[in-house]
């Protein structure tokens, strides 16, 4: 009986992944890939197009860009300190070719602030205001629904294994 249940088990795992590469395949309208690692990697822009899609939804829903979040959330990791233009850069997860005006328009609205640097005149940092961190109080039960949904659907242990395989792509080797 134990051996039965056993084949069952390792039969339903092949043929929940055969759904799950059934669902790029249809996505895509692709029959066939030329190979595995071609599968892998516009399945993993497919997903992350989605993922981007639903948190771009979250951040316009609150009046921001993902990029003016991000801005936010690098400066609330600093605050009160605050950041020169080419370190708000350095810790994006999408660089901005535009951070100057991602910035301007942060402080236009008020959730942020630019100051001299002290120790360098030439250099201005980037505070977050108290609106701003409203702004992110406003948004963080989102996102906190949003990083839960995540992990909702596919498992902490998977989810674990994810952020591995993420960190084994971006290491350079």
């Amino acid at each position: 009986m134990l051996q039965q249940e056993k084949k069952y088990r390792i039969l339903s795992v092949f043929k929940h992944i055969n759904d799950i590469m059934t669902i790029i395949k249809e996505y895509l309208k692709q029959e066939k890939f030329e190979n595995i690692g071609q599968e892998a990697m516009l399945s993993l822009l497919v997903a992350a197009a989605h993922m981007r899609k639903k948190f771009q939804n979250i951040c316009q829903s609150h009046g921001l860009t993902m990029s003016q979040f991000n801005i936010l959330r690098i400066l609330r990791g600093k605050s009160p300190q605050g950041y020169p233009r080419c370190e708000i850069s350095a810790r994006m997860v999408e660089p901005a070719p535009d951070m100057t005006r991602l910035i301007n328009r942060l402080v236009r609205a008020g959730y942020a602030r630019r100051e001299k640097s002290k120790q360098d005149r030439r250099q201005s940092l980037t505070f977050i205001t108290d609106k701003g961190l409203s702004k992110l109080k406003e948004i963080d039960p989102d996102v906190i629904a949003f990083n839960h949904e995540l992990t909702d659907k596919i498992g902490e242990e998977s989810a674990k294994t994810f952020i591995g395989l993420c960190a084994q792509l971006i290491t350079k080797k």
